[in-house]
């Protein structure tokens, strides 16, 4: 089984299968072994639900059907679960008196073999997104206007540990957090609630019949999409992602 997926659309997806392949690893397979019977039906499971899900359309434009924005701005989400952590990215723009947003990219890590607190998997989160939002602002800078980005999580110990400068914490946190101020300025991480971030879809998993008419993971949550009053002209950008990391 294969996937291209360079902007992460499918991420809560391929979630799944990477944790999959990451519990398969554990048990030292060989690549002709049979898997265990616990592992073969979750296989199975995953199969079965993306040859029964009807084929999802994504528009190539960012701004397709509407009018091209004056400005834009880069909006980053992150969550962690116990199987992995992901970070995911929507581009919110004003078209004429309302507000849309739009799905830019996304992308998951599984969690450490080594197991890790709750709060450390989200500090893992927060520092793929800030390496996902360099990126993706690097690729479009030149293309669009862009506002300061803004980050997302809904663990309010992530957000102390990025905000408090003046605290010392152990080498973990202290490294990570010292990257993630590299990155990106303090003062750009907010509070999400839980129930509205979208990369929890990411680090949970989801199977690809919820995807398919998932509002929340194509246009992020709705507050993203409150109204505006910026006038804009029309045109038609596409999506130019040549900048990636590993």
């Amino acid at each position: 089984c294969g996937f291209y997926d360079p902007m992460g659309f499918l991420a809560p997806i391929t979630v799944s299968f990477k944790v999959l392949f990451q519990r398969t690893c554990q048990l030292r397979l060989e690549w002709d072994d049979p898997l265990p019977p616990e592992l073969l039906s979750t296989w199975k499971v995953l199969t079965h639900n993306l040859q029964s899900t009807p084929p999802i359309s994504v528009p190539r434009c960012f701004f397709d059907g509407h009018p091209t924005p004056s400005s834009c701005a880069l909006k980053g989400f992150c969550n962690a679960s116990k199987l992995a952590y992901a970070a995911v990215v929507y581009l919110s723009f004003d078209c004429g008196d309302s507000r849309s947003s739009v799905f830019v990219a996304c992308k998951t890590r599984v969690a450490p073999l080594k197991q890790q607190t709750t709060p450390r998997l989200e500090l893992l989160a927060a520092l793929l997104l800030s390496k996902l939002m360099t990126s993706v602002t690097q690729a479009l800078e030149s293309q669009l206007q862009l506002r300061p980005p803004q980050y997302y999580s809904d663990s309010q110990v992530v957000l102390c540990w990025i905000k408090q400068d003046k605290m010392e914490w152990k080498p973990f946190v202290e490294n990570r957090v010292a990257e993630i101020r590299r990155l990106t300025p303090p003062e750009q991480w907010h509070y999400c609630a839980s129930k509205g971030n979208p990369a929890d879809l990411p680090s949970r998993g989801t199977n690809s019949q919820q995807l398919h008419s998932c509002e929340l993971w194509l246009h992020g949550p709705k507050w993203l999409r409150e109204r505006a009053t910026q006038h804009t002209t029309s045109t038609c950008w596409t999506r130019r992602m040549s900048v990636w990391w590993n």
